[in-house]
């Protein structure tokens, strides 16, 4: 068995930063709005999710995203590149998980299929080159 630390470094990459408060009210983000206004670099008129995890979200209360998302949406950007989807495909399904801060800390260990690991390595690196998420820069 080969083990290997494996993180998931991106976020963000389908929805906005503010799905994740979803399913709260104001009321339940109070406290991170008042967290984030203290950061003066902070200029957005949401509080940071970040502190919407570790302050507002309960420990119990992670939350499931399903995103529907249209075909064409997710075809190449540039002009000069071919059409992968068309107008008929089947609906891609997206996700998001948003785990709250967690009382524990603690890291847990498992075991993956090192080739499958590897071909999503690249789709990182492609991410990193080509990152057109402009909106996550928390």
């Amino acid at each position: 068995m080969i083990v290997a630390d494996f993180r998931i470094k991106k976020n963000h990459i389908v929805g906005k930063q503010t799905d994740e408060f979803i399913d709260l009210d104001n009321a339940d983000l109070s406290d991170a709005w008042l967290a984030s206004k203290q950061d003066k670099d902070w200029k957005k008129n949401y509080p940071k999710p970040k502190l919407v995890r570790e302050l507002s979200r309960d420990v119990n209360n992670p939350l499931l995203i399903i995103y529907p998302l249209d075909p064409l949406g997710a075809n190449p950007k540039d002009e000069n590149s071919i059409t992968i989807f068309q107008e008929n495909d089947d609906v891609i399904i997206g996700f998001a998980i948003v785990f709250p801060k967690s009382n524990t800390q603690h890291t847990v260990e498992f075991a993956i299929n090192t080739s499958l690991a590897n071909e999503y390595y690249q789709s990182e690196i492609d991410f990193d080159d080509n990152n057109d998420n402009l909106e996550d820069n928390e």
